[in-house]
């Protein structure tokens, strides 16, 4: 056997050795088998709407469980009527806002500086005070309120709207268009009540969540938490932005320790185009959020 072939069959027998094939760098190993997909975390028991079983009368955000008339310090008065269906619960009301303190200083005016204000109709959201006083207004209609601290802008006040703590306020308040009702899919249920005062719109807020699948094969199965392992709560400006409308509507007034139960529609979710793998298109999903702190 020459030189030439006696260095082969070393090196042949070398790469016989470490499992090596002479056209590869890289050690053969035998095909590596794909590993299990691990199976969903399944919660079924987050589908079912908390107001079939939940002895709280009025769980949704959208019902008031007090009126006007139970706080007597709340003054509304008829400037004028309007026409047309009555905003009532559950529908945004959008509103011109002349507001003025007790010494008549003017603190806000829709009218000469920004737009319209847009408000929800619900328990505890922008101005409690307002919301109050604004249910069954109709078009065209102008009402004047005078709205004691607790249901304006409390102990804090609102340096933004140059309000001081505890002061009451006067809004003069003319409907000028209701808009389309929230969908009748959209639903919000206090699953458990929190303490303090209620988070506003524009505060941001820490939440810790949990998000399932409502229908289809995969229901109830959990595509997030902010609960799992090394996960934060996360952080949204209720209202406003940093979450999906959802979130930014169904968080208003909450507060901590407050738990809410939420189901919301894919158009205000993730849309048509879903977010895969975990979220498929068109899809509603129900979530279990709990507010645990209040930024200031």
């Amino acid at each position: 056997m020459n030189k030439t072939a006696v260095r082969l069959t070393a090196v042949a027998a070398l790469l016989a050795l470490c499992g090596c094939s002479q056209d590869s760098k890289t050690p053969v190993r035998a095909a590596k088998q794909p590993s299990s997909t691990p199976a969903p975390t399944m919660r079924p028991e987050l589908i079912s709407d908390p107001m079939q079983a939940s002895d709280d009368p009025k769980p949704s955000v959208f019902a008031l469980g007090k009126g006007a008339a139970d706080f007597p310090e709340l003054k509304v008065t008829t400037l004028k009527k309007g026409e047309g269906d009555p905003l009532d619960m559950g529908k945004i009301g959008v509103f011109h806002l002349v507001g003025k303190l007790a010494n008549g200083k003017e603190f806000m005016n829709t009218r000469t500086g920004g737009a319209p204000k847009e408000v929800i109709m619900m328990e505890w959201g922008d101005l409690q005070g307002l919301i109050l006083g604004a249910n069954g207004m109709k078009k065209g209609e102008v009402r004047h309120m005078r709205i004691p601290s607790d249901l304006a802008y409390g102990a804090k006040g609102s340096p933004m709207e140059r309000v001081q703590a505890h002061a009451t306020i006067f809004l003069t308040v003319e409907l000028t268009k209701i808009k389309d009702d929230l969908p009748a899919e959209f639903l919000v249920r206090r699953v458990k009540p929190g303490t303090g005062a209620p988070i506003r719109v524009g505060q941001t807020g820490e939440f810790h969540y949990t998000g399932v699948l409502f229908e289809g094969d995969r229901a109830g199965e959990q595509f997030d938490s902010s609960r799992l392992p090394d996960r934060q709560p996360f952080s949204m400006q209720v209202g406003v932005s940093g979450a999906i409308e959802g979130w930014l509507k169904g968080g208003i007034g909450m507060r901590v320790g407050e738990t809410r139960w939420l189901k919301i529609p894919a158009k205000m979710a993730y849309g048509e185009a879903g977010s895969l793998p975990a979220i498929p298109p068109n899809a509603m999903l129900v979530f279990e959020m709990e507010l645990v702190s209040i930024q200031s």
